[in-house]
């Protein structure tokens, strides 16, 4: 991930963990581990400081899945459900 972080230079867009795509850009130039890796360390890091146990996480991760199963998402519709699920489980 370094590799690729330092490769497209570290305020680059591409470098992030939601990539921008200018206008006209070819999607595959901003294909790389990068959103990959920073994904799973966000992951972890909710799973380890907002949760309060493992199983609670696999509870929102199922609720999550089972609500968008079938359709194309984006970080949005991660981060409303998210919060939701919060709401409802700890009150």
């Amino acid at each position: 991930m370094w590799a690729d972080m330092q490769g497209y230079g570290l305020t680059n867009s591409y470098s992030s963990l939601f990539p921008e795509l200018n206008d006209g850009a070819n999607p595959d130039d901003s294909s790389s581990e990068v959103p990959y890796e920073k994904g799973f360390q966000f992951l972890y890091y909710l799973e380890n400081q907002v949760m309060k146990t493992q199983d609670d996480f696999r509870d929102m991760l199922s609720f999550y899945i089972n609500k968008y199963r079938g359709m194309s998402v984006t970080y949005l519709e991660f981060r409303l459900t998210f919060n939701e699920w919060l709401v409802a489980n700890y009150p």
